[in-house]
């Protein structure tokens, strides 16, 4: 007996919840969590959803320079190459030009070369690159 009042209740439980799930009330819901809409006082062309607020001025410099950096791409990899023909082969990957281990090739090869450390692929060093 006890368990026909067990079998009962789990079927009133499991067509409760079914009901509740495919109800349009219950769909609507759901389906508006990923609706973005516009916000009348929101100005879209001053920070872009896709863009996170930095925490700190140093992280706003660093995400201008990354995208400088992605603008000359090209330029960049081929002064890699003119590095790593020098003999600076701890580079890493040509596709990664955010890495630390360049910018030490670079200060290594700006050293050997009594040019002025950056870091960077600055105007001298690209004339002493040829790139």
């Amino acid at each position: 007996m006890m368990i026909k009042y067990m079998n009962l209740t789990t079927l009133i439980c499991v067509l409760t919840l079914t009901v509740l799930f495919l109800s349009p009330v219950f769909t609507i819901k759901k389906n508006q969590l990923f609706v973005l809409k516009n916000d009348l006082g929101r100005n879209e062309g001053s920070t872009p959803r896709t863009f996170v607020l930095p925490a700190t001025p140093a992280v706003a410099r660093e995400q201008e320079r990354k995208k400088e950096l992605l603008l000359r791409k090209e330029e960049i990899q081929n002064c890699m190459v003119k590095l790593y023909d020098k003999g600076f082969r701890n580079l890493g990957s040509f596709d990664d030009f955010f890495s630390f281990k360049i910018t030490q090739s670079i200060i290594e090869y700006q050293t050997k070369e009594n040019i002025i450390v950056s870091g960077e692929f600055d105007k001298q060093t690209k004339l002493k690159l040829g790139c």
